[in-house]
């Protein structure tokens, strides 16, 4: 369940599924078994957000906390769940926004225009003959698969169609 990447409580686990709270704890549990590097990065940042009051992206974005230490228990665990997310989803805001200022270049050479970006997609129009439009994907796909090098490859893929649901 990819709740449990993103912090759920077994309170919460148990209600989405339906399940009494201590089933929904030994599944969190089991998931931690199988996957310990991700409880061990996940302490890490917890380790780190006590220490600095912030987490940060891989790009060196920053999300600060005040007075977190200051409130209960419950309402730190809130805070700490929610943050533990910051550093992936933040790198990947960040690789985005970084495509976008390469496409940006590119929309102007092109009679496109980027109509919207969802999570890790980009939505555009595209009016031209097939060889512009070929040229364009070729050049959006390299702009994107060449964002800033954290060590891994990017492989992006792209899909055309005359309506967004024709694409899904």
């Amino acid at each position: 369940n990819y709740s449990i990447i993103y912090g759920v409580s077994s309170y919460g686990l148990s209600e989405s599924l339906r399940i009494d709270k201590h089933m929904a704890n030994n599944l969190i549990q089991k998931f931690y078994e199988n996957y310990p590097n991700i409880k061990k990065y996940f302490n890490a940042q917890t380790e780190d957000l006590y220490k600095k009051n912030f987490l940060e992206t891989a790009l060196g974005r920053k999300r600060k906390v005040t007075d977190f230490k200051k409130v209960n228990k419950f309402a730190q665990q809130a805070i700490i769940r929610e943050l533990l997310n910051f550093p992936i989803q933040g790198t990947a805001a960040d690789l985005m926004k970084e495509a976008m200022i390469k496409i940006d270049k590119i929309l102007q050479e092109y009679d496109a225009k980027l109509l919207l970006q969802i999570h890790d997609e980009f939505l555009f129009e595209f009016k031209g003959s097939n060889f512009e439009k070929n040229d364009f994907i070729t050049k959006i796909k390299e702009a994107m698969e060449s964002v800033t090098n954290l060590g891994v490859t990017y492989k992006v893929d792209v899909q055309i169609g005359k309506r967004w649901g024709e694409m899904q």
